[in-house]
């Protein structure tokens, strides 16, 4: 069940991010579990993969203990490795039962984030390194599925690659701003 999770996380992710989106808020309370595998949901913080801010000016975010340590330090671009983090996380929650940073105030959850590496022993060793190179700190790396085993299908066979480590399709452009220009 614990690998099913992670590698239907990795799916909607590598989903998300190649419609130029990042979640910033994914988390145990954000991820469904369906008869198919999980579904994320809330989107309320999403992003564009080339937005410049990890949150609105005043935006208090619920859930610190499962914030990336870029969407804590202002000069530190967020981007699909935000989501990465947030997958290892939400894996280990999975795993444990308990928060990866564990509970108090949010200053030392945020510390902890920055400082120290959650306990992984209750990660089962077939996910472990990724979990571990997911909760790198310089930062880790994009979403990387194509490292996970694929499950296979009712047939016996496996599903469709994905796409090699670190590689994403260029993010789509913007669509144009439907307002009308200002007149001079």
């Amino acid at each position: 069940m614990l690998r099913t999770l992670a590698i239907g996380l990795a799916e909607a992710l590598v989903a998300i991010h190649r419609a130029g989106l990042v979640h910033r808020d994914l988390k145990p309370a954000n991820v469904l579990m369906s008869p198919t595998g999980p579904r994320v949901i809330d989107f309320g913080i999403a992003a564009a993969v080339d937005a410049t801010s990890s949150t609105r000016s005043g935006l208090v975010v619920d859930s610190l203990g499962y914030l990336a340590p870029e969407q804590i330090l202002t000069d530190v671009p967020v981007g699909p490795p935000t989501d990465v983090f947030a997958w290892a996380l939400t894996v280990l929650y999975a795993a444990s039962g308990r928060p990866p940073f564990g509970t108090g105030r949010p200053d030392v959850l945020l510390y902890r984030v920055l400082h120290e590496k959650p306990d992984i022993s209750a990660v089962p060793d077939t996910l472990a390194p990724l979990v571990t190179a997911a909760l790198r700190h310089d930062p880790p790396p994009t979403c990387s599925p194509g490292l996970l085993p694929t499950p296979p299908t009712p047939s016996g066979r496996r599903r469709g690659s994905w796409p090699a480590p670190g590689v994403y399709p260029p993010a789509p452009s913007p669509a144009p701003d439907p307002s009308p220009a200002a007149a001079p």
